[in-house]
């Protein structure tokens, strides 16, 4: 996986990869709060990054607030992933998540991973 996570506590939003076995964690500096905001996720393969890399670029209100190179996550050499967006509420009140527009691309001519 790689996403951004409200860490119970924290105040910030926290990003994770996990490449199904360790789970790499980073704050993002940006603290939660009620308004809106864009958030970007960008996977960047060995193969095609500027930076000869394989990484997860984590963007929040256009700010790159992580850049992360360990534990990627496992994505099959295919130009079909399945992004998922989801919200979680453990507490009594009720979250929304309010998406869109939403935009996935991929470099077909490359396997990035």
């Amino acid at each position: 996986i790689a996403q951004f996570y409200n860490l119970g506590g924290s105040g910030n939003w926290r990003c994770h990869t996990y490449d199904g076995t360790t789970l790499n964690d980073a704050d993002s500096g940006v603290s939660i709060g009620t308004g809106k905001g864009r958030y970007r996720i960008e996977y960047h393969g060995v193969n095609v990054d500027d930076a000869a890399a394989e990484r997860v670029l984590f963007f929040i209100n256009g700010a790159l607030v992580a850049n992360m190179t360990a534990n990627m996550p496992s994505v099959p050499a295919s130009p079909f992933a399945s992004p998922l967006f989801v919200q979680y509420n453990t507490g009594g009140n009720t979250g929304l998540l309010d998406l869109g527009p939403v935009r996935f691309g991929c470099n077909l001519f490359v396997d990035a991973f």
